[in-house]
């Protein structure tokens, strides 16, 4: 397991390979909905250290650094990831919502792979931090409400999904790299599973709903 590996490369190494958790046949709402913790597990490994040590003379060795197109500097996108920065240090996820949606607003460009000059985790961190508003938020009230809102969350996180496995994939990015990623991806998913109790309780009709459903 990486949180046995004392080496950064080695937990790379190991993320990129046995662990790489993009090569399994389940999805990211499947995990949300298991309740096991492997989006706590994958955020609990991006420390400080490990993500700074894909800059070091080491990390450079084994993943070449790579560009980062101009969306990814743009105000919206700036902004909202200095407020996820800042709530994950704080472990208070609310008021994404408003960051998030200036991000939809701020255009197509944004989800557009990284090859094309797009910031596809930016992209997949406001849909993430969207989902994440509508299961926290005020519990609707009767089933089609809250059925409504597993839907909108469920729609949410597969579209991330896509953008994060295309990134990895199409370009061209390594697991262990996926984990680090500034974007806090995997905290976002953490909290949204222990947020997704609350449209999934034993008052809702719609426990058995999965991820193909929607």
């Amino acid at each position: 397991l990486p949180v046995t590996m004392p080496k950064f490369r080695n937990m790379a190494r190991m993320l990129n390979e046995d662990c790489n958790f993009l090569i399994l046949n389940v999805t990211f709402y499947d995990t949300l909905r298991s309740g096991f913790p492997i989006f706590g597990i994958l955020d609990g490994l991006a420390t400080a250290e490990f993500r700074a040590w894909f800059q070091t003379d080491e990390g450079l060795q084994y993943f070449p650094g790579r560009r980062v197109p101009a969306t990814c500097h743009g105000e919206a996108v700036r902004v909202l990831r200095e407020r996820i920065d800042a709530h994950r240090a704080m472990q208070r996820p609310r008021a994404l919502l408003i960051p998030s949606v200036d991000v939809f607003l701020a255009g197509d460009n944004v989800g557009r792979p990284e090859a094309a000059g797009g910031c596809p985790l930016a992209k997949s961190a406001a849909l993430i931090a969207y989902a994440l508003s509508r299961a926290e938020g005020p519990r609707p009230a009767g089933s089609d409400a809250v059925y409504a809102a597993l839907r909108d969350v469920i729609e949410l996180v597969s579209r991330a999904e896509e953008l994060v496995r295309s990134h990895s994939w199409d370009d061209g990015v390594a697991f262990g790299q996926m984990v680090a990623t500034p974007w806090n991806i995997w905290w976002l998913l953490h909290r949204l599973q222990l947020a997704l109790p609350r449209l999934l309780s034993p008052q809702s009709n719609w426990r058995g709903l999965r991820g193909d459903d929607a």
